[in-house]
């Protein structure tokens, strides 16, 4: 009996294994479809980014500027700024680190295109977070990216392309506090988004002082939402306490 029960145990084994290969399977499937419209909109972005970069060694005012103030000496930044141009401080600093990698234009090109990719794959899971179609998070992506002015500033050597990244990351830490908000998480995960939240309002407003302009909006969107005075309040606090920690950048800028 217990040779019988054994032999006929083995056959019930094998469609158990195949159940779980299925599984492992539809995971992988269910994966990549969820990645092939970030993938497919980000690499159209890398080609129309990369695509003429250099433009005969040409460039713009404002990018002789950025090379002019990113190759001065630390000494001489902080003079600039402080007396002609504190907007792109942050800008000009992170650029002088990089002209170790190379001075010319197109070189001093690649952190836009890499901010505007960044941007498009965002675009595209906002928007699919959204609405929770991939089909709308695709074409919000391919509107972006074939919008002309979106490859016209990921090809120029200003802070523009990484502004509009670090304000989609904003919106996309915004949509997920308050998704942890909705579904009562534990309150140290709630605080991390928040904190993320403010980290990166901060963040943008020193790479330029007009990125804090989002922070109305996210308020008509937390207002709209409805999401309840505790998770109102916590949105009020960590705002304020952002563009507080920016308001240097904005007076010095005034005066």
């Amino acid at each position: 009996m217990t040779a019988q029960s054994e032999a006929g145990a083995e056959p019930s084994s094998v469609p158990s294994w195949k159940d779980a290969g299925a599984a492992r399977t539809g995971k992988w499937l269910a994966a990549a479809a969820s990645c092939a419209p970030v993938v497919a909109v980000s690499g159209l972005m890398t080609f129309f980014g990369l695509w003429g970069l250099a433009r005969s060694s040409a460039m713009g005012n404002d990018e002789v500027v950025s090379r002019y103030a990113a190759g001065l000496s630390l000494g001489q930044l902080a003079v600039l700024l402080r007396r002609v141009d504190i907007v792109h401080g942050l800008y000009y600093l992170l650029l002088h680190g990089w002209m170790a990698v190379g001075t010319s234009p197109a070189v001093l090109r690649v952190p836009s295109v890499i901010g505007m990719v960044a941007a498009a794959a965002m675009m595209v899971i906002l928007a699919r977070r959204l609405t929770g179609s991939g089909w709308a998070g695709l074409l919000a992506g391919l509107i972006m990216v074939l919008t002309p002015s979106i490859s016209y500033y990921a090809q120029t050597a200003r802070s523009y392309a990484l502004v509009f990244a670090c304000v989609l990351a904003e919106s996309l830490v915004l949509l997920s506090a308050l998704q942890a908000e909705r579904a009562s998480a534990a309150s140290g995960r709630i605080t991390r988004w928040w904190l993320l939240y403010g980290g990166l309002v901060t963040l943008s407003g020193y790479l330029n002082e007009m990125a804090l302009l989002v922070v109305p909006a996210h308020a008509i969107t937390v207002l709209l939402a409805r999401y309840g005075r505790r998770t109102v309040r916590r949105w009020a606090i960590t705002s304020v306490v952002a563009c507080a920690l920016a308001a240097p950048l904005v007076a010095v800028s005034v005066l």
